[in-house]
């Protein structure tokens, strides 16, 4: 898609109305070669593994959500990305952890706890409202 010259980057980095990109969906999917390809292509240059939705929530966030530990891997070691990435907020101030403990992801929470640089700090945010993990999770139905 990017080599054909009528659709090039504009296709690949034009958000969906929710303002959800390729890249999104690609996180949410747990594929990291399609997000590795962008890191290392020409479409990065766009920003589109930093781009965020309309709600703030980011590809770590749509990683989180699916248990993605692999996409979380890659934005962790990914110089343009990293640590910074994990901890963004969106903008009701959900954590990639508060989308982990409203999908039942544990090995997500587990890997956050075991990550030095995310650790408790990132576990024990809340959101603006006031709601951790544990809100999320028993709003969720999860114990």
């Amino acid at each position: 898609i990017l080599a054909n010259a009528e659709l090039g980057g504009g296709l690949l980095t034009r958000p969906a109305r929710s303002g959800a990109t390729v890249a999104h969906v690609a996180a949410f999917n747990s594929r990291v070669d399609v997000l590795d390809w962008m890191a290392h292509e020409r479409v990065e240059h766009f920003g589109i593994l930093s781009t965020v939705r309309n709600d703030g929530c980011t590809i770590a966030h749509m990683a989180a959500a699916t248990g993605s530990i692999v996409v979380l891997q890659w934005i962790l070691s990914t110089p343009s990305l990293g640590p910074d990435m994990l901890m963004r907020q969106t903008n009701s101030g959900k954590t990639v952890a508060h989308a982990a403990a409203s999908n039942n992801r544990l090995e997500v929470l587990e890997w956050i706890s075991d990550t030095r640089v995310l650790g408790n700090a990132l576990l024990e945010t809340a959101r603006n409202d006031g709601w951790t993990i544990a809100h999320e999770a028993a709003a969720a139905g999860h114990t």
